[in-house]
C-alpha cells in the first residue's frame, strides 16, 4: 500500500469516526511531556530559549506558545481539517534510494536535483572573532541580550581553548 493511499484512508477515517476527547487529552498530554522536556537540561533550556529569541525576538514566548497549543478544541481540530486539508492541492514528493525506481510515486517526474558528493566539499574556516568579555548585564541595541549570541561566543571561547565546559 502506498504512503499516499495510506493518508487518504487516515482523512476518510477521521472524517466517519472523528475525532474523540480522548484522542486530544492524549496529543495534549504528549504536547506537555514534550515542552518539559525541552527544558530538561541547561543546553536545551538555552537552545529553546534561543529559538524563540531568534524567530519571535521573546525568549519567553514560549509560555504563549505552549498555552495556546494546549488550549486546542476539538473543533479547532475539525474548522483547520475543513479549511486546509480537505479537498485541498497538495504536494507529493518522492525521495528514494539510489536504484529503487519502483518506489517512485505515480506520476513523480525528475525535479533535476544534482546529488553533491559531500566527501568532495571544501571546509569553510570560520573567521576568529576578537574575544570580549561577557556580562550578563551586556543589552543589545534593542535593549534585549540576545540568547542566540550569548550561545556563539560561549562556542568560541570553549573552542579557542581557554574555557572549559562544564564536563570536564
Amino acid at each position: 500500500m502506498t504512503l499516499k493511499k495510506q493518508f487518504f484512508e487516515a482523512f476518510d477515517l477521521f472524517e466517519k469516526e472523528g475525532f474523540t476527547e480522548d484522542d486530544l487529552t492524549r496529543i495534549k498530554a504528549r504536547n506537555e511531556t514534550s515542552f518539559y522536556t525541552s527544558f530538561s537540561s541547561i543546553l536545551s533550556k538555552a537552545f529553546t530559549l534561543a529559538q524563540y529569541q531568534t524567530f519571535k525576538g521573546d525568549p519567553q514566548f514560549f509560555m504563549d506558545d505552549f498555552a495556546r497549543t494546549q488550549a486546542v478544541t476539538m473543533d479547532d481540530i475539525k474548522n483547520v481539517y475543513q479549511k486546509y486539508i480537505k479537498g485541498k492541492n497538495y504536494v507529493q514528493t518522492s525521495f528514494v534510494p539510489r536504484g529503487e525506481v519502483n518506489l517512485i510515486a505515480e506520476g513523480a517526474v525528475n525535479a533535476g536535483i544534482v546529488e553533491e558528493d559531500v566527501t568532495k566539499a571544501a571546509e569553510v574556516k570560520a573567521e576568529t572573532a576578537a574575544e570580549e568579555p561577557m556580562s550578563k548585564h551586556r543589552q543589545s541595541s534593542t535593549g534585549r541580550f540576545s540568547l542566540r549570541w550569548a550561545l556563539i561566543l560561549k562556542l568560541q571561547y570553549l573552542r579557542s581553548g581557554k574555557g572549559h565546559s562544564a564536563t570536564e
